[in-house]
């Protein structure tokens, strides 16, 4: 948590929206960490967009086409 808002806050002190890309928590606690992150920095600059999504990584195997 402490590394995504470190990370973060510095881009929120000057001025700019972020969005943050993570995957689902399925796959990762990356999500978890970085949603805890959001929610105290949402409450620390309300006038930011901060924007959490999920990815949904599919896991297939690649065909050789002919």
């Amino acid at each position: 948590v402490a590394q995504y808002t470190e990370a973060l806050e510095p881009l929120l002190q000057a001025g700019r929206d972020v969005l943050i890309l993570s995957f689902s928590s399925g796959l990762s606690t990356t999500y978890n960490s970085s949603r805890i992150a959001v929610e105290d920095l949402r409450e620390r600059y309300p006038q930011r967009k901060l924007t959490l999504t999920a990815l949904v990584v599919a896991n297939s195997p690649l065909r050789r086409r002919s």
